[in-house]
């Protein structure tokens, strides 16, 4: 699965320092509801509350590329929903990722 952080999906993601924030904030408030995940496939599907009603975020990892879509009304790839559920799956990832073996 691709190395995912903050710095990614702030300068990679976001289509702005405005949408990164609005994200943030999403994410931070928990205004977001991981409905499915699957690791092995790298998969991750939100319901994310918005401005006009309930979104749904999808995302999926490879070891090279980021895929991502949303249904709301934002015109470009990079929405704050998008950036609230990629922080989220950070998260996630990290929990799920096995601990090192300490010999």
């Amino acid at each position: 699965m691709m190395n995912l952080t903050r710095e990614f999906i702030r300068s990679n993601v976001a289509d702005s320092a405005v949408i990164y924030q609005r994200g943030v904030r999403i994410y931070e408030h928990g205004s977001f509801l991981l409905k499915e995940a699957d690791l092995d496939k790298g998969t991750f599907t939100y319901e994310i509350d918005g401005n006009y009603g309930d979104y749904t975020t999808w995302l999926q990892f490879t070891d090279r590329e980021l895929v991502s879509a949303c249904d709301c009304p934002y015109p470009g790839n990079g929405c704050k929903h998008t950036v609230a559920a990629l922080l989220d799956s950070l998260d996630v990832i990290q929990r799920w990722q096995p601990a090192p073996i300490v010999a």
